[in-house]
C-alpha cells in the first residue's frame, strides 16, 4: 500500500541523537534547544581554538599507552577507550582569560554545540590539562563519539591526523560566555 499523507501532517518526534554515548551518563545533562540558544547568545569575544593532537602518544590515544599503576599492588590497569585529557599549548593557557588551575575559574561547566552540559576543569603546570570533571571518559565520549558518528574513527583505532582530516577539524573552540563559570565548546565541522 502506498502512503499519500502529507509529511507536514505526520507527528515525527523521535530523532537519532548525534552522540548517544552520553545519554544517561552520570554527570552529563542533555539540554534543550532553548538553553543551547541562550548559551550561544551569551558567547563573548573570548575564544580559544584548542588543537587536538593526534600522535600515537597523544592524550586522545592513552588507551594504547601504559595503564595506571596501582601504588599499593603494583598492578597496571588498562585505560578506557574513551579516556581523554587534552594538553592545551602554553601560548593559550598563559592568556589572561583562560581558566587558571588552583583558582575558582579552574572548574567550570561547558555546553557543547550539540547540546550536552557537563563539568570540566584545568589543572597541571600552566593549566595545560583540559579534562572532564568526575569522569575522564565524558570529554572522550564527546570528542571520539563525534569522530565515530562521522565515520572517521572506529573503536579501537588510533586517532591520527588522517582521522581528523576525514572528520574535517583538528581543533575545538572554547568560548567564554557572559554566564559565570559557563563556557561553550564547538567541535562541529565548519
Amino acid at each position: 500500500m502506498l502512503s499519500v499523507d502529507n509529511i507536514g501532517n505526520l507527528l515525527i518526534n523521535k530523532f537519532r541523537m548525534a552522540n548517544s554515548l552520553l545519554e544517561n551518563h552520570e554527570f552529563v545533562e542533555k539540554i534543550d534547544n532553548h538553553e543551547l540558544a541562550e548559551c550561544i547568545a551569551a558567547c563573548t569575544g573570548t575564544s580559544f581554538d584548542i588543537p587536538i593532537k593526534a600522535t600515537p602518544k597523544s592524550n586522545l590515544n592513552v588507551f594504547f599507552g601504559r595503564g595506571r599503576v596501582n601504588n599499593t599492588t603494583g598492578l597496571v590497569k588498562a585505560r578506557h577507550w574513551y579516556e581523554v585529557e587534552l594538553i592545551v599549548p602554553k601560548k593559550i593557557t598563559v592568556q589572561a582569560e583562560f581558566p587558571k588551575a588552583g583558582t575558582d575559574s579552574a572548574s567550570f561547566y561547558v555546553i557543547t554545540d550539540d547540546g550536552w552540559k557537563f563539568k570540566c576543569n584545568v589543572n597541571g603546570d600552566y593549566s595545560k590539562n583540559f579534562r572532564s570533571e568526575n569522569d575522564l571518559k565524558i570529554l572522550g565520549k564527546w570528542i571520539k563519539g563525534r569522530l565515530e558518528n562521522a565515520g572517521a574513527l572506529s573503536v579501537g583505532e588510533l586517532v591520527t591526523e588522517d582521522v581528523l582530516h576525514k572528520y574535517g577539524r583538528d581543533t575545538f573552540t572554547f568560548t567564554k560566555t557572559r554566564k559565570p563559570d559557563l563556557w561553550y565548546l564547538d567541535f562541529k565541522v565548519r
